[in-house]
């Protein structure tokens, strides 16, 4: 594998507050294909805590029962980054935003709320420069 504790890795903090898709998960396949939101980073184990969506969050996602929580909606799982994809096309409402950053520490949520205007404003650009 790679080795940890990188000081070159920068992705460790960026993939918090990241919506993800669970994917290539050996031990529990079944979250395989739903999509959660990253709330930390455990450092002990280096694996994140992500907290599934309930099945009303997604539509587009394939098989039925998947995608959303799959009767996993609200659970939390530690899982290690290659198990997960971001969907950076896919914007949370704002409300789901705002519940998922009410879960971080103050210093985290002044940083997440920056980072999700950012992410937001960006988007918009660039949907605005596409023909």
């Amino acid at each position: 594998g790679q080795p940890r504790g990188d000081p070159e890795d920068t992705s460790a903090d960026s993939l918090v507050g990241s919506r993800v898709q669970m994917k290539g998960l050996v031990a529990k396949p079944e979250l395989n294909g739903c999509v959660g939101t990253v709330l930390a980073l455990d450092p002990s184990s280096g694996r994140y805590v992500v907290e599934i969506e309930s099945a009303s969050g997604v539509g587009a996602s394939g098989a039925e029962g998947r995608g959303g929580g799959g009767g996993f909606g609200g659970k939390q799982f530690r899982l290690k980054a290659p198990n997960l994809e971001v969907l950076s096309a896919l914007l949370l409402p704002e409300e789901e935003e705002n519940a998922a950053v009410k879960k971080l520490s103050k210093g985290q949520k002044k940083k997440e709320k920056a980072r999700l205007k950012a992410e937001r404003e960006r988007q918009a650009t660039e949907a605005a420069e596409r023909p």
